[in-house]
């Protein structure tokens, strides 16, 4: 393990360090693959998956054995390491010189036993090399490896590395499993490799869905069930070589982890064995003993015929005679003869558990034991339900945060997505990829307010960081949105929270944010229209008449004093031809920067213009000071009083409080008695 210089993405000049000790093959190389996904099960064993992300996240666990001048410098580089990435080779996907890697990476390691390491190369330098050289991941060390004395000067230890980077991911081999017969989503792939007899298959029973809960004292449970379909599962054991290794970490990709179904062999016995060989085109089979099984199950009985050169799928349709002659769908494709034919049960799975890990004796042996998990609503579909949208598969998807906050005449937008990279809408509004996730949305005794706590980790531009210490003199809204994903594009939007976010506390760097809808009218203490002396308009609103763009004033920035938040604005211009006395901006807005970088700032106070310039005050300072020469857009205020409406900005006929409201509410009246003359009758 050596530090270096890395000069390479994710940018250049980042100290990194390297495990450059290649495993010690006596004991396993370990690589766990695993895909974000999300499933939703009902009580009738229907299932919705989904995939939230379609790279796969590895780690690796292996051991090293050093001894003499390298146990040394794996001290010394053991304690130097801290924060600074590290890399590790894919040790058993190994490229020979003028070799086509199998497992592509950006970044390789030159690497042989009379040389040893060389510097690290990318992926264009690959061809000219002349010794192996390993595929490179980036991430960190799991946990901190404790090595143990063997001799003096002999160490062992063990690393525990996983990925941890956005922007170098390894490539796997296409592979394309034969498809086979369509299930409720069209053609299904027949699972590729065979089980290792080594350890036998488990699997056969079959589970359904109960839920059982003790209500009272009673002796018996109280179960809720629903007609369903039992469901098996599977545990088989496979020993790979080669490219079968790699290829099976392909199509857990493809299948985007326990997402996608397929044809799975459950690698049982059926008792039954060809009598005759089987031909080509041939829709049906005979076997013995003449047995079938149970006619409730002909049906949706599938089978597979093996003959360790080919495979195929037929589903059982009936039989009848003595021998027993098996009707089956589709006619055979292949020759099967009955002295190496095996017959097995077959079902529609998927995979059990939400990552693999495979164990390499040898770079190009491995091991590996899966569960799966039968799905047989998804065989032909389910009332009321559509395979890919409501049930089953369904299509990838993400999680957008949109943040606004609205400021007078001008809104600021921040488009987020707690997906792997940036996605891009109808709109062509980028969504960054960032920290963020938020809990179940809740909602109160009113059904239409609803709240949610958002988690995120501090970064330039995070809008919440503007609640600490608190900068925003706007509300800060956000959008939360559930989107499908295609490559980089995202469609068919739907917003499960709009609102507000009232609080936000921080532990470090983490931010922890509250949002609440509806919040300004379920808080609100006073009416929005008062019956009163001053102005109910804000300015520049419709009512009020006021046209932003006639009050706009630019300048450009030539100092700004961080102790007293003021700025020396140059250059000042505008098509208004006001004058600007001490005090017209105050209680006005400034705006300055452009896109993520642009910053809103209310004003305190102002000087009188002289000489083309003037000075601005800020009530809260700035995330990012600007750059002398930057151009800065300020408007006036407007306090409500009707002088400041007709003297500074002529207005009096749109102004919003006596004398142009009523008197009293004009949805209530007096009443007085009715004098009557008279007495008695």
């Amino acid at each position: 393990m050596n530090g270096f210089t890395w000069s390479g993405a994710p940018g250049d000049g980042v100290n990194a360090f390297i495990l450059d000790d290649p495993p010690d093959w006596n004991s396993p190389f370990e690589v766990t693959a695993q895909l974000p996904t999300s499933m939703e099960l009902a009580l009738n064993g229907l299932e919705a998956r989904s995939q939230l992300g379609d790279t796969l996240r590895l780690s690796v666990k292996y051991s090293v054995t050093l001894e003499g001048e390298a146990a040394s410098l794996l001290r010394i580089a053991m304690a130097a390491l801290n924060v600074q990435p590290v890399l590790c080779p894919l040790w058993p996907a190994a490229v020979a010189p003028g070799a086509t890697p199998l497992i592509a990476s950006e970044w390789y390691l030159p690497y042989d036993i009379d040389n040893g390491e060389l510097p690290i190369i990318p992926a264009s330098a690959l061809a000219a090399q002349t010794i192996n050289c390993y595929p490179l991941m980036v991430g960190k060390l799991q946990k901190i490896a404790d090595p143990q004395m063997l001799a003096q000067d002999v160490l062992t230890l063990t690393f525990e590395f996983v990925e941890n980077s956005a922007s170098t991911i390894l490539t796997w081999p296409a592979f394309a499993p034969a498809t086979s017969v369509a299930a409720a989503n069209g053609p299904r792939p027949i699972w590729p490799w065979r089980a290792d007899w080594a350890i036998a298959p488990k699997g056969g029973a079959a589970e359904v869905q109960i839920e059982s809960q003790q209500i009272g004292q009673g002796r018996v449970l109280s179960d809720a069930y629903y007609n369903q379909t039992g469901r098996r599962r599977s545990v088989q054991n496979f020993t790979l070589t080669d490219t079968d290794i790699w290829d099976l970490l392909s199509f857990f990709a493809q299948v985007g982890n326990l997402t996608e179904n397929f044809w799975l062999p459950t690698e049982l016995d059926m008792g039954i064995g060809l009598v005759n060989d089987a031909n080509a085109g041939d829709a049906t089979i005979t076997v013995q003993p003449d047995s079938i099984p149970g006619e409730d199950f002909i049906d949706d009985f599938f089978f597979i015929l093996d003959d360790l050169d080919s495979r195929q799928l037929v589903k059982l349709t009936g039989g009848s005679g003595s021998p027993l002659v098996m009707n089956i769908s589709p006619a055979l494709a292949n020759a099967f003869a009955a002295t190496e034919t095996r017959i097995t049960p077959a079902m529609l799975a998927r995979l059990d558990e939400t990552k693999i890990t495979v164990s390499f004796a040898a770079a190009d042996v491995a091991t590996v034991q899966l569960h799966f998990k039968e799905v047989p609503m998804e065989l032909a579909g389910a009332s009321a339900e559509t395979i890919g949208t409501t049930m089953g598969p369904l299509v990838m998807r993400a999680w957008l945060y949109v943040f606004t906050v609205k400021y007078p005449g001008a809104t600021q937008t921040w488009y987020f997505t707690s997906f792997e990279r940036q996605l891009t809408d109808a709109s062509e509004n980028n969504y960054l990829p960032q920290p963020f996730e938020n809990e179940p949305i809740t909602e109160t005794a009113t059904i239409e307010r609803q709240s949610v706590s958002i988690k995120s980790r501090n970064f330039t531009g995070n809008p919440l960081a503007l609640m600490v210490p608190f900068d925003l003199e706007w509300p800060l809204l956000i959008q939360i949105y559930e989107a499908d994903v295609a490559v980089n594009a995202v469609s068919n939007l739907r917003c499960y929270f709009n609102g507000e976010v009232t609080r936000c506390e921080t532990d470090g760097p983490f931010l922890t944010a509250t949002a609440q809808s509806l919040n300004s009218l379920f808080d609100r203490q006073i009416p929005r229209r008062l019956f009163q002396n001053g102005c109910n308009w804000i300015l520049f609103e419709s009512k009020c008449g006021i046209v932003q763009s006639a009050w706009t004033w630019t300048g450009t920035l030539t100092g700004y004093n961080a102790d007293t938040l003021t700025l020396t604005i140059g250059s000042v211009a505008s098509a208004n031809a006001a004058a600007l006395a001490a005090h017209f901006f105050a209680g006005g807005f400034l705006t300055v920067g452009a896109g993520t970088a642009q910053q809103y700032r209310m004003i305190v106070d102002s000087t009188a213009v002289g000489g083309g310039s003037l000075q601005l005050v800020l009530a809260t300072p700035f995330n990012a000071i600007p750059a002398n020469g930057s151009v800065v857009t300020f408007f006036p205020a407007c306090d409500g009083i009707v002088t400041t409406c007709k003297n500074k900005f002529n207005n009096y006929q749109n102004f919003g409080g006596f004398p142009f409201i009523p008197a009293a509410n004009p949805s209530m009246f007096q009443t007085t008695e009715a004098a009557y003359g008279g007495g008695k009758k």
